[in-house]
């Protein structure tokens, strides 16, 4: 069986709790995802922001013309994670349980990396060929 390990995206691309929401905005696009981990001051994972967080606010921010808000202010605290030994196959079916799209995979406490729906879906995929090529 594979692993997360085998799949993640290494080095993971993060958030900084003191970023604006625009710095999260051009980190999506830069990297092509749909939500991305939050480190503090000491590089400890402390929240994730999703596409979705960041619609809620930038809806009020348009509202009423401010943009006050850091990623702090709209971080989702309780991360989902995985750890690089878990298997894919369990992550997958984690996933169809649940609305969240990415993954931050911690090993020890710390932040080692990040997988999405698409790489665990990639995976799959090749498993699933794999036992029909037998």
């Amino acid at each position: 069986m594979s692993q997360v390990k085998s799949i993640m995206t290494h080095p993971s691309p993060v958030l900084h709790v003191q970023d604006t929401l625009s710095d999260a905005v051009s980190a999506f696009a830069k990297h092509n995802v749909s939500g991305l981990p939050v480190l503090d001051g000491e590089d400890k994972l402390v929240g994730f922001v999703s596409e979705q967080d960041l619609i809620r606010q930038a809806i009020e921010d348009a509202y009423y013309c401010s943009q006050k808000a850091q990623v702090q202010d709209v971080m989702t605290s309780d991360v989902k994670v995985t750890a690089p030994t878990d298997e894919v196959f369990e992550l997958g079916r984690q996933v169809i349980n649940s609305r969240l799209r990415v993954f931050p995979v911690v090993d020890e406490g710390k932040l080692v990396g990040l997988v999405d729906r698409q790489q665990i879906l990639n995976a799959l995929m090749v498993m699933a060929n794999q036992c029909s090529a037998v």
